[in-house]
């Protein structure tokens, strides 16, 4: 009798045990965290396949699957979210390259899953493309947003179809989808995120709706087959780093919308040849179209105040430049290194030119300088050696240390009236240098014989011929 009750209040027991126990398998599957009554997946280790995320472990609901919790599970093929899961972590499948299918229980309130992907319960966000998923794709429509990276490094991903309901394409959306030929992004999206089409290698047509306002950071970058882009008249922002790297890039209109041109924006496109800027863009950022060495001429418009450090640096085939009637600053490096440039007409808007501005445009032979400069920077013109003469307007009240340096054919140079510094060696290495002019009412400086003093004649700045 004792055995046999001790086996009937086993039989009661047991039910109980197994109920809060895990599915066989699971402990060296999973590894999770319980905080509160409730399990969060944060890693997994298993085998991969199918994998079924189970319900509850050690009695606890599982409701959150964590942060990079099946990153890397390369042989994850299919994954089946349960009912209980109210949150997924950022880059919960992070290079599964082989996941195919992506199933959410029905009865799941906070995800959906349709045709293998994963959304949001009410279908508007699309979070999760499984990557091992091939072929064509058409989001359904509905979709208000494409979640950051849900496309990220799909590689077998052909073709994508994006519906008029869309509006952000979020950070890293479509990045590394090297499949991707092609992309017409309709005129209801407004935001274009962060590197959301960066290194599509395979990319060479796109399509910029007519509504989108902002194109963000690195978001086409290194889109090397990319040829042609046109930006619609509705954007006002071109982030930072956005077409950068695109050597296959060749021509480039971008609209009268956009106000902000951002640093490194066409940075290092070799072939640019054409382009065309917006006649309300105001600020050109910081080595914008660095490398550029295609572009052969660029037309500044007047509504540009501001040409940042390095905008057009090292653009070697760079031979004509008008600058717009409204420019004030000329950046650091604005256009050094640019070659092939022969001429450069300084409107009289320019109050700054900067440091190492035109250095290195060996090719310069002709040098307009408006009246309104008030200062050349360090080295602006070093290393000009085509140029002949220079004529410092009125207005100027610095010239820089080594301003002038190996002009090596530089003979004449006339110092209006308002001059007040000279910086360290402004002419040194101008070895054909034979004439300089100051006007008589400069009350710092004078000349006699083509020789520079102080204007007591008590210190003598510089002699001609070197």
């Amino acid at each position: 009798m004792k055995i046999i009750g001790k086996i009937w209040l086993l039989s009661l027991v047991y039910p109980l045990l197994a109920a809060t126990e895990l599915p066989a398998g699971v402990p060296e599957e999973f590894t999770y965290t319980v905080n509160s009554g409730e399990v969060v997946i944060t890693g997994y280790a298993g085998p991969g396949g199918e994998v079924i995320i189970p319900n509850s472990i050690e009695g606890f609901p599982v409701v959150e699957v964590g942060r990079q919790a099946f990153a890397g599970s390369a042989g994850l093929i299919r994954v089946t979210i349960p009912a209980g899961i109210a949150e997924i972590g950022n880059w919960a499948f992070w290079d599964c390259d082989n996941l195919e299918v992506i199933t959410v229980d029905p009865l799941n309130r906070n995800f959906a899953s349709e045709d293998g992907v994963l959304f949001n319960r009410d279908r508007t966000l699309l979070i999760q493309f499984p990557r091992g998923k091939a072929g064509n794709y058409e989001i359904p429509a509905g979709i208000t947003a494409i979640g950051a990276e849900a496309f990220y490094a799909c590689a077998g991903l052909t073709e994508v179809t994006i519906p008029d309901s869309v509006s952000t394409i979020g950070a890293i959306a479509f990045s590394r989808c090297g499949g991707l030929t092609s992309i017409v992004i309709p005129d209801s999206v407004t935001t274009i995120g962060t590197l959301a089409f960066s290194e599509c290698s395979a990319l060479s047509e796109l399509s910029i709706g007519g509504n989108v306002a902002e194109i963000g950071a690195s978001a086409f970058d290194s889109c090397s087959r990319l040829t042609v882009v046109t930006i619609p008249d509705s954007v006002v922002t071109i982030g930072e780093l956005a077409f950068a790297r695109c050597p296959g890039l060749t021509d480039v209109v971008i609209g009268n919308g956009v106000t902000t041109i951002g640093p490194f924006a066409f940075s290092d496109c070799a072939t640019l040849s054409n382009l065309k800027i917006g006649d309300n863009v105001t600020s050109i950022g910081e080595s914008a179209f660095e490398n550029c060495q295609s572009l052969t001429g660029v037309v500044i418009p007047d509504s540009v105040t501001e040409i940042g450090p390095s905008a057009f640096w090292n653009c070697a085939g760079l031979n004509s430049v008008t600058l717009g009637n409204s420019v004030v600053t000329i950046g650091e490096g604005a256009f050094s290194h640019c070659g092939g440039l022969t001429e450069i007409d300084i409107p009289d808007s320019v109050t700054e030119i900067g440091a190492w501005a035109f250095a290195g445009c060996y090719g310069l032979n002709r040098v307009i300088i408006g009246d309104r400069v008030a200062t050349i920077g360090d080295e602006a013109f070093a290393w000009c050696f085509s140029l002949t003469e220079i004529d410092i307007p009125d207005s100027v009240t610095r010239i820089g240390d080594f301003a002038f340096r190996f002009c090596l054919n530089l003979t004449r140079v006339a110092i209006g009236r308002g001059l007040s510094e000279i910086g360290l060696n402004a002419f040194i290495n101008c070895s054909r240098l034979e004439t300089i002019t100051v006007d008589p009412l400069n009350p710092d400086y004078a000349c006699e014989g083509g020789v520079l003093f102080n204007k007591d004649r008590t210190a003598l700045i510089r002699f001609s011929g070197g």
